[in-house]
């Protein structure tokens, strides 16, 4: 369920792990953005409980430097903070990383063990 309100732009914050990479996609956003404006009722930014970004930070990137601090965007509040997802994220990595590598050796382990050649592999004689 959706959990929407109004923020200031001042009051959300990126994390630090956050790098941007503009592509032309992007760029437009900025211009369409710039020319009309954020469309709040068709848009929103997700954020952590402690309003922090978790999905929209190109929008914001766009919104913080385009507009003022008091400008108002719709966003979608998650019920956990940004330590709690970090947590979570964590122990779930913790807990598969290693399912997956196991997979990932066996699978390799047989293939080596038939000398199956990779199906993705071209070789030439």
């Amino acid at each position: 369920m959706k959990n929407f309100k109004i923020v200031r732009i001042g009051d959300l914050k990126k994390t630090k792990f956050t790098r941007y990479v503009w592509t032309d996609d992007r760029k437009n956003l900025e211009k369409n953005i710039i020319e009309n404006g954020f469309d709040n009722q068709n848009h929103y930014l997700e954020i952590s409980n402690d309003n922090y970004i978790l999905n929209g930070n190109h929008r914001f990137e766009i919104l913080k430097k385009n507009f003022e601090d008091d400008y108002n965007v719709r966003v979608n509040v998650s019920k956990l903070g940004i330590k709690s997802i970090i947590l979570i994220s964590i122990i779930i990595t913790i807990f598969f990383l290693p399912i997956v590598v196991f997979k990932v050796l066996r699978q390799e382990y047989k293939i080596r063990k038939n000398k199956t050649i990779y199906p993705y592999v071209i070789h030439k004689n």
